[in-house]
């Protein structure tokens, strides 16, 4: 096959097949979404140097629920990544040595905009 010839059909079938994932992509999440966050306590980590020592405990809370906020905005673009819309909100954390660990859970709310465009 010429070398002209194949870069259409490549095209063709990068398109073919980002077209259903993208219309996939524009539905509501009707289930739980998940993130995580994690800090860390231990001398000479990033986030001790940041703080100078004085890691907050709800820095793994937050990291959570920003990542929580993210996983929403790219896996349902017609929900709203505001956690405070966001239906059944929870925040599980465990600490450990050195270290909190937290996973915010939510069911996103629908966005405000995707009742304007359908």
């Amino acid at each position: 096959m010429p070398r002209a010839a194949a870069v259409p059909l490549a095209v063709t079938l990068v398109l073919s097949l980002w077209g259903p994932a993208r219309a996939a992509g524009n539905e509501l999440c009707s289930s739980a979404v998940v993130g995580h966050g994690r800090s860390s306590h231990v001398e000479g980590s990033e986030d001790w140097k940041a703080y100078k020592g004085n890691v907050p405990d709800s820095l793994a809370r937050s990291r959570a629920i920003k990542a929580w906020s993210a996983a929403v905005k790219s896996d349902c673009p017609k929900s709203s990544s505001l956690w405070m819309r966001a239906k059944e909100r929870t925040v599980a954390c465990e600490g450990t040595p050195g270290h909190t660990d937290c996973t915010a859970t939510a069911t996103p709310a629908r966005s405000v905009m995707s009742y304007v465009t359908k």
